[in-house]
């Protein structure tokens, strides 16, 4: 059975790696996000309340020495925080389960040693008696009891994952079926007990690990230095009239794959806002293997949204199915002052979630997405960026760079490195156009067409 320590190593890469020219920079990007020092303490003007590994649920978390020990005991607390509050986590330890946020209240890191971990699955299933024989070959049973629509099982943080399946014809390695009514998973598996093979299995099961989605109108809160990680929902989430919200130096990977409540569809992103929301800043976060976005603001359609002074900046977003998603409705929503800007988005398209998909597609996977669709924005700007290496395209928005209707952001500066021949989807006179490249020559005729000053252009 294996130990729950946190984990330093890189384990973006360990699931589908990819590589180019920009690695070495990308990795000082990461080692730099995960050693920000911790600042929310800093900021206390109500009660601090210390959750750690070694603490116990039964204390009053109110000191170090009397720490809380779950998410749980933070959650049940969650409706008698007070607007200054402040909620820390001791570094080096693993917590499980799921945060329910507080407006006014900030979320941190204290101690030493890597950032606190936490994790949507329970516990780590790497035990050889949870999981038993049955009178299929190679199909391995795990009793998950009430467990919500399980979306990825995740083997040694990120060396395999699990393929979803909606009914139970599993056939070939890490096929699963979660059998919700009778409180069980199956795993197809040739190489024996999943529990004797692996050191380490996340099951992640349909819960956002920092939920948001309770609140009304939810203002005002920090996020800072945490690791979120092994959920099939989102990792942190928010809704309708939200406001103030700050997510920094975060770690948030292998999250996303349960299916969207009452649609055949899959889901699952880093960091999400739905709806109406002003001053939401993400930055300084290393976000990796979401089966949706790594992080995004979108609306449901509904009229009249507005979506405002959003800054997603300074970021490592990797290995998602689109590193950045934006989009609002088109009739009379609006995206207005919002940047992207110094992100490094590399590898979209080669996740767990894009390699997996049920319900939908691949065909508009990007660094950056808003559907090829036209939006209609003001003051927004995509600047300074990198854009390395998708699978498909660099972008897929609609009117890149239309001023005179306000229907998309202004694109320039970035830095564009090219490895495949799509380089973008657009619009073009109401109808989708393909940017294709197969040179030096090609790649920066089509770049221009999306970036009106590119900062450099690579064809790898």
């Amino acid at each position: 059975m294996g130990s729950d320590e946190p984990i330093t190593e890189n384990t973006a890469i360990l699931y589908n790696h990819r590589s180019s020219s920009y690695d070495e920079i990308a990795e000082a990007r990461r080692k730099e996000i995960l050693e920000l020092p911790d600042t929310v303490e800093d900021l206390v003007e109500g009660t601090v309340y210390y959750v750690s590994a070694k603490g116990n649920d039964e204390n009053d978390g109110r000191t170090k020495e009397t720490a809380w020990r779950t998410p749980a005991r933070v959650s049940a607390s969650a409706e008698g925080f007070e607007e200054g509050d402040v909620i820390l986590f001791e570094r080096g330890g693993v917590y499980r389960g799921s945060v329910l946020l507080t407006s006014g209240v900030s979320y941190g890191a204290y101690g030493e040693g890597p950032k606190p971990c936490i994790y949507g699955s329970l516990q780590n299933y790497a035990n050889k008696e949870l999981w038993q024989s049955t009178d299929k070959e190679n199909v391995w049973k795990l009793q998950v009891g009430e467990m919500s629509d399980i979306g990825n099982i995740v083997f040694d943080h990120g060396k395999k994952c699990g393929m979803k399946r909606l009914e139970n014809t599993i056939k070939k390695d890490f096929d699963f079926f979660h059998d919700e009514e009778e409180g069980a998973l199956y795993l197809y598996l040739t190489t024996g007990n999943p529990g004797e093979v692996y050191e380490d299995i996340e099951v992640c099961s349909n819960d956002h690990i920092m939920n948001g989605l309770k609140l009304i109108s939810a203002h005002d809160i920090l996020i800072e230095n945490l690791c979120l990680k092994y959920t099939g929902a989102h990792g942190i989430s928010f809704q309708n009239d939200t406001r103030k919200i700050t997510v920094q130096g975060c770690e948030i990977g292998y999250i996303g794959g349960s299916m969207l409540t009452g649609q055949d569809v899959r889901y699952g992103n880093g960091f999400e806002v739905v709806d109406n929301c002003d001053t939401i800043t993400v930055k300084d976060n290393w976000v990796y293997q979401c089966y949706d976005a790594g992080i995004t603001h979108q609306s449901s359609y509904q009229p009249g949204c507005m979506q405002q002074n959003i800054t997603f900046a300074d970021n490592l977003i990797e290995y998602c199915n689109y590193n950045i998603e934006y989009y609002v409705s088109n009739e009379k929503g609006t995206i207005k002052n919002t940047v992207y800007e110094n992100n490094i988005l590399r590898f979209a398209g080669y996740g767990f979630g894009s390699v997996n998909r049920i319900g939908s597609d691949t065909s508009v996977v990007s660094n950056i997405c808003c559907y090829v669709r036209s939006m209609p924005s003001s003051d927004f700007v995509i600047r300074n960026n990198v854009m390395d290496s998708p699978s498909r395209y660099h972008t897929t928005i609609g009117c890149p760079n239309d001023t005179e209707n306000n229907l998309g952001p202004v694109i320039e500066g970035n830095t564009y490195i090219q490895q495949g021949n799509e380089v973008a989807l657009i619009l073009d006179g109401g109808a989708r156009r393909t940017l294709w490249a197969d040179s030096q020559e090609s790649l920066e005729e089509m770049i221009r067409q999306i970036d009106r000053a590119p900062a450099s252009i690579t064809y790898e």
